[in-house]
């Protein structure tokens, strides 16, 4: 008699169901069950944002990861536009509530970048992402370390945009190596390290960045 009653607990269910088969090597499957909850939670926290939105970009994480297992350039931009949606949903409730959100969104953060690098992406529009998730953020005074995280590799984009691409990587690993000990840009270190090691002796680019 009132199914809106019941959405939670489908929405669930179904989220649950995509792990269960991603798990099970059902990628089709998983893929189909992801979105059908990012499709649920999404009405949900359309009607009640503050109740939902964790859900919703919870949700859209997994989609996302469904999307990068399949391994395809296609998917992969996919899979970015999913974490980027996740992450500019979750913005707001990271500014009030950074210790209860903050390992979300920057779990986000790692997977936009995991799935950029899948994806055959330009730096214009890796760039105009970042800058657009962290446009709002403010000066870095007393912020998260996740959104000093989105600044510094804004910045890191802008200082490279228009250069060639070791130029890019230089401006980015100097933007790394000014803060060698903040954890929070750990997980561009660790994206980084990830593509030197699967290049191998073709990484054009020279060595990786400092670690405190």
């Amino acid at each position: 008699e009132n199914p809106q009653a019941f959405t939670p607990d489908v929405a669930m269910s179904v989220s649950n169901l995509a792990t269960f088969l991603s798990q099970g090597g059902d990628r089709p499957g998983a893929l189909a069950a992801a979105q059908e909850a990012v499709a649920l939670y999404r009405a949900l926290a359309k009607e009640n944002p503050q109740a939902f939105t964790p859900e919703l970009a919870t949700s859209l994480g997994g989609y996302g990861q469904a999307l990068l297992n399949a391994g395809k350039v296609e998917d992969a931009r996919l899979a970015m536009a999913a974490f980027f949606e996740a992450a500019e949903a979750l913005k707001p409730l990271l500014a009030a509530m950074p210790k209860a959100f903050g390992e979300l969104f920057q779990n986000l953060l790692r997977d936009f970048v995991r799935a950029a690098q899948v994806a055959v992406v330009t730096e214009g529009e890796i760039a105009a992402a970042l800058e657009k998730l962290g446009a709002e953020l403010g000066d870095g005074g007393g912020q998260p370390p996740e959104v000093a995280q989105f600044q510094a590799w804004a910045q890191a984009h802008n200082e490279g945009r228009g250069q060639d691409g070791k130029a890019a990587y230089a401006a980015m690993i100097a933007v790394l190596d000014a803060d060698p000990a903040n954890p929070a840009l750990n997980p561009l270190r660790d994206a980084i390290d990830q593509a030197r090691a699967q290049l191998g002796e073709a990484w054009p680019y020279g060595d990786g960045p400092k670690r405190g």
